[in-house]
């Protein structure tokens, strides 16, 4: 055993200011990140407010073999209720490395109570001779921590094998989340990130569980191999988050086939055709939001040419709103409602929707259901879905459903067998249920029809249905669908409100135009057509104003 766990930094040491401790990445922001993810020396750091200290750094250069059959640790010190600080560093070089021990930048336990928590440290392991790692990857872990208070993301796992030119090789990235009632998902600023100021090439990148890469303004991300170099062991659980930076993934073709999603929360371009083959997933990551709309993730893509998302592949926002910070709420409202608060402010813009879905929690902050989140397609082209694109807000426990999303598409013409979905869970047992979203979708060569694909585009309210029979003050409203085609003036398309088509699925209505976050500001609802069916029920807002 090689034990260098708490021989690291003490606190605010580096980088100076850390609330808890930073290294691969931390809960303050993409400016604390740091350390060489090729060749890793830095110790993790201390956490401000506690005497504990961070992991320490290991550098193992041998001339020939290294076997590893014992445990190599870097941990941090470990208490419950403080803040956490930050995992340290391993580096070796050898001809070859072996061994069925384990490499250790990460925390003993998954999750404190309280307290904020420090990041993942970071490995590399240099190979001079063979051309294979001898070793379980598995063997190696630097996941981060789960907390009540802010989290720190994953570390970095870095091989490179004798036939790879430095600084070319695989990165691996891998992070835990375990949900409680005093842990929440990850903060988008507190994952994995490429430090300020820093190019990273590889010839491949590896996600395992819940590993998330950002790419922060003033960083780049280069894949001389393309999209195909990025694999992934679990499905749309990690991925890449753009925040501004650049990402190379070379000429294309741009094919997205990998269970990992790329998100977009910066407007980013792909400079040609686009395609989402079976398994593969563009879209939105989960992360935790502040107790209002104005802290959340989306999906921003802009395609120059056409996007196609073939069966089996995703547009994906399920359940990616923001994992409020909340302990009990009953109301998962966006552009449906819940029967329990009846003309309650429903929010966003109708004709063009950019927020994601409430999120509801009935018990334990553990059990609480995000809504859908958003997506932003905007084509110079075609797209055509023969797959699936979804802001659904899916069932997560047994005492609550969050609101549908937001579907936000502009595109020449939409094609496809496939669905786009911004409903809340369909039917359930539970307690309580989600309003349906809202989608606006707009076409500049294609006039709306009232088959194929348009029927599946929907944004349905839920229905509670328990084994006391159904419950209508829990059920929900549907959300509001805009379709606009090319002999359509703007905002003179047609407004679809469809629910599930349950007929005890009536109450409450959908109010509209929206009342929250300005949207009736902007909505000039005069020129649209209005269809209500599948058991829907719309209440227009400004006549119950007048009888006032």
């Amino acid at each position: 055993t090689v034990n260098l766990k708490g021989k690291g930094l003490a606190g605010g040491q580096k980088p100076t200011g850390s609330t808890a401790g930073s290294h691969a990445a931390s809960c303050d922001g993409y400016a604390k990140v740091y350390g060489n993810v090729y060749r890793p020396e830095h110790p993790g750091s201390g956490s401000n407010g506690s005497n504990m200290w961070g992991g320490g750094a290991l550098w193992l250069e041998v001339a020939g073999a290294a076997t590893i059959d014992g445990t190599i640790t870097v941990r941090p010190e470990e208490k419950d209720n403080i803040k956490q600080p930050a995992a340290g560093s391993v580096y070796v070089k050898a001809a070859s490395c072996a061994g069925s021990g384990h490499i250790l930048a990460d925390y003993a336990a998954t999750s404190y109570y309280k307290g904020g928590a420090g990041s993942g440290g970071r490995v590399a392991i240099e190979l001079t001779e063979a051309a294979t790692l001898g070793r379980a990857e598995g063997h190696i872990s630097v996941h981060g921590i789960n907390a009540g208070g802010a989290n720190g993301g994953g570390g970095t796992i870095f091989v490179k094998t004798a036939d790879a030119t430095m600084p070319n090789g695989t990165l691996i990235l891998d992070d835990t989340r375990a949900k409680s009632y005093g842990a929440r998902w990850h903060k988008p600023t507190a994952v994995t990130a490429i430090p300020s100021g820093e190019t990273w090439t590889f010839d491949a990148i590896k996600i395992r569980n819940y590993g998330v890469l950002a790419v922060p303004a003033g960083t780049k991300l280069v894949l001389p191999k393309g999209v195909a170099s990025v694999t992934a062991s679990s499905q749309r659980l990690g991925g890449i988050l753009y925040q501004g930076g650049e990402i190379d993934f070379g000429e294309g073709p741009y094919e997205f086939a990998q269970p990992w999603i790329f998100q977009a929360n910066k407007p980013y371009t792909f400079n040609g055709n686009v395609t989402v083959k079976a398994g593969g997933a563009l879209g939105c990551l989960q992360f935790m939001g502040s107790n209002d709309l104005s802290d959340f993730t989306k999906c921003d893509v802009v395609v120059n040419g056409d996007l196609t998302v073939e069966k089996g592949g995703y547009i994906w926002a399920e359940s990616a709103g923001p994992d409020l910070n909340i302990d009990r709420t009953t109301s998962a409202y966006h552009g449906g409602q819940t029967g329990v608060l009846t003309y309650a402010a429903v929010y966003d813009s109708i004709l063009d929707p950019s927020l994601p879905g409430w999120g509801m929690a009935t018990g334990d902050r553990a059990t609480s259901q995000p809504g859908g989140g958003v997506l932003k397609l905007t084509l110079n082209g075609a797209i055509t879905v023969d797959g699936t694109v979804t802001a659904y807000a899916n069932k997560n426990s047994n005492n609550s459903e969050g609101a549908g999303g937001t579907i936000n598409i502009r595109a020449k013409t939409l094609a496809g067998e496939g669905s786009i979905m911004a409903d809340s869970y369909k039917f359930t047992s539970q307690q309580y249920a989600g309003g349906g979203g809202r989608i606006a979708v707009r076409l500049s060569e294609q006039a709306v029809g009232t088959d194929g694909i348009f029927t599946r585009i929907t944004a349905k309210g839920a229905t509670v249905v328990t084994s006391g029979g159904y419950k209508p003050n829990h059920s929900s409203s549907a959300g509001t669908v805009y379709l606009q085609g090319k002999d359509d003036a703007e905002g003179a398309g047609t407004l679809r409100v469809c629910n599930d088509g349950n007929a005890q699925a009536v109450d409450p209505y959908t109010p509209f135009p929206s009342k929250g976050n300005g949207a009736e500001a902007v909505d000039a609802l005069k020129n649209a057509s209005l269809f209500v069916g599948s058991c829907a029920k719309v209440w227009p807002m400004w006549r119950r104003k007048r009888r006032r």
